[in-house]
């Protein structure tokens, strides 16, 4: 219930937060600077009605926490990932149930954690486009552009 409701609070707050607009598909990113968790980046579908994935900092633990709708079974094998300008994957930490990702609530979320760094920052800092791994219907990464609003999380939460 509480993932519904921040998503419902993701979509109400695009209408109020206008993200930067700088190339093709930011249009659907919305960054939250106040929101429930922290900083908080929103990327939408591409109808604007629906949330894909949310960013937060954890910023006791300093890390970027991503929560990615689950769209296929318990089963099925699941990895969250960062990919800065086409680069090779940087895994974000799931939990795990005998080699099984582990969804959260009802609402089948899957749950990613990064530790945030100083190098993993500048690495973001210096990317032309961004590309996050996690479960869609075309199995394949989710192309999200120079995710601005991700780059304000990720610069929020370094300690």
């Amino acid at each position: 219930m509480r993932f519904r409701n921040l998503m419902t609070a993701a979509i109400a707050a695009s209408v109020v937060v206008v993200a930067s607009v700088a190339t093709a598909g930011e249009e659907q990113w919305v960054y939250i600077p106040k929101g429930p968790d922290g900083p908080t980046a929103v990327f939408l579908d591409f109808t604007l009605s629906t949330v894909v994935l949310r960013f937060h900092c954890d910023q006791a633990a300093g890390e970027l926490v991503l929560v990615a709708p689950e769209t296929t079974t318990l089963r099925a094998r699941q990895t969250l990932g960062l990919a800065f300008g086409g680069g090779s994957v940087i895994p974000l930490r799931t939990s795990r149930l005998n080699g099984l990702a582990v969804t959260i609530s009802a609402s089948h979320a899957l749950i990613g954690r990064l530790v945030v760094t100083p190098k993993l920052a500048s690495a973001m800092a210096e990317a032309k486009f961004i590309d996050v791994l996690a479960p869609n219907d075309m199995d394949e990464a989710w192309h999200v552009g120079q995710a601005e609003p991700l780059r304000h999380v990720v610069r929020a939460c370094i300690r």
